[in-house]
């Protein structure tokens, strides 16, 4: 298949919030239960086919950067973010400290590269949601982070979505949110009233 466009996202937010699994799942890869952490940045490549509201197909080609959520990697995470298109942000809805860490990724981002970007902000492991034992960040709550700080961030548009990487629940929808919303900024795709 010979890609209409190609568009570079990177996966950003702290280790263990499941940005690994969203990656692997998107690619159609087997949930794993434990894996190793990424060690600096971990790369990905995906065609697929989308379809807009108007009509018009599109071949894309992904490059997916999955970068390592720890801190000792805060030194070589900038060079990857470097042409990126766009950002998939993530947050483990059972550790409400990950979603407010994400500011501390915008703020790298914004250092590194010098233009808005599109984000999604993903609410992953809403499948751990029925724990009783947890204190959890509702879809309520987390829409509410990004109406906040969504223009701290960038001016183009940030959308939120929640994700389980272990069901499978919204991974694709998350995916194809921002393919829709890469293309509709260079005026390939648009809604037909």
């Amino acid at each position: 298949m010979c890609a209409n466009f190609v568009f570079k996202l990177c996966i950003v937010g702290d280790g263990e919030v499941g940005k690994t699994s969203l990656r692997r799942r998107f690619l159609g890869e087997e949930f794993k239960k434990k894996h190793l952490a990424t060690l600096g940045a971990d790369f990905a490549v995906k065609d697929m086919q989308v379809s807009c509201p108007n009509g018009v197909t599109h071949n894309i080609k992904f490059q997916i950067w999955d970068l390592a959520g720890q801190q000792r990697f805060d030194m070589v995470r900038g060079q990857y973010y470097l042409g990126a298109n766009g950002i998939i942000a993530v947050f483990d809805v059972t550790r409400p400290k990950t979603m407010d860490n994400l500011l501390l990724w915008f703020n790298e981002i914004k250092r590194c590269v010098n233009m808005d970007l599109i984000y999604i902000i993903v609410g992953n492991k809403i499948d751990l949601r029925r724990s009783k034992t947890r204190k959890i960040v509702t879809t309520l709550e987390g829409k509410e982070f990004v109406k906040l700080n969504a223009k701290k961030v960038t001016s183009k548009p940030v959308f939120y979505v929640e994700t389980s990487a272990k069901t499978g629940e919204n991974v694709e929808e998350a995916f194809e949110m921002m393919t829709l919303e890469l293309l509709r900024e260079r005026g390939e795709c648009y809604d037909i009233n």
